[in-house]
């Protein structure tokens, strides 16, 4: 059993659900690359902070978490409705999880639908 569960199934990225997560990676991973400042890298070699900032529901659930850095932000929405994250005004979106169009920047914050995640350059 655990062979079986540990081998890969070489079929998956074919299929519609994980062929969608494979290319969320790529795109994720060109973006990376492109951009130094999701990276780290900044002028003179210090790596800015990556600041953090999850926001709670009633019973300590995390609803959203935001990750920051100079000139980025990623918000993900944890819950199973929409959420707003506040993000800088100037905010605009560069990758969205799912492809669906499912955020929309405005009045500083981006609001996501149940699940979604947002790359934003600012």
């Amino acid at each position: 059993a655990t062979h079986a569960a540990s081998t890969l199934d070489w079929s998956e990225p074919t299929r519609e659900g994980h062929a969608a997560l494979l290319r969320w990676y790529r795109e994720l991973l060109a973006l990376r690359a492109h951009e130094p400042g999701l990276r780290g890298a900044a002028a003179g070699g210090a790596t800015p902070p990556l600041r953090c900032h999850i926001t709670e529901g009633d019973a300590g659930t995390p609803l959203t978490v935001r990750l920051t850095r100079p000139g980025w932000t990623v918000a993900v929405n944890l819950s199973d409705r929409r959420q707003r994250v506040e993000v800088p005004e100037s905010s605009s979106v560069r990758l969205l999880w799912p492809d669906a169009p499912a955020a929309s920047v405005a009045d500083g914050s981006v609001h996501l639908s149940r699940g979604a995640s947002a790359v934003l350059r600012s």
